[in-house]
């Protein structure tokens, strides 16, 4: 079995602050949940919504942009998408900068645990 590759340079993407949006669908494209995260892809792959197989297609994507300006990103996306599953309702661009802030200050044990090999 070949090892799954990835570039030094699409690590650093993955490690960077982005805005993820799960989608189904071309024609039109539904978005069912948007989100952000200052840590990159962690929040995406440790998502409750997002991981939970029953809900997602096989057709499903996941579009990611990476972007130093993720919290008014995803502030635009979510107002004019309406995903289904932002069931949190929209917060203000201010509240979600708090919220960064608190995320910024977690250790980095915290952000890699789930990936440790057990």
């Amino acid at each position: 079995m070949e090892p799954f590759k990835i570039s030094a340079n699409a690590y650093l993407a993955a490690i960077s602050p982005c805005v993820y949006a799960w989608v189904r669908g071309f024609d039109p494209m539904i978005y069912l949940y948007i989100g952000c995260s200052p840590n990159g892809l962690y929040r995406l792959f440790n998502h409750n919504i997002i991981n939970t197989k029953e809900l997602m297609q096989p057709e499903d994507q996941i579009l990611i942009w990476h972007t130093t300006d993720y919290i008014e990103l995803e502030h635009k996306l979510i107002s004019q998408h309406k995903p289904k599953y932002n069931l949190g309702g929209l917060l203000t661009i201010e509240e979600k900068r708090q919220k960064d802030i608190a995320s910024r200050n977690r250790t980095r044990e915290e952000i890699l645990a789930p990936f440790r090999l057990k």
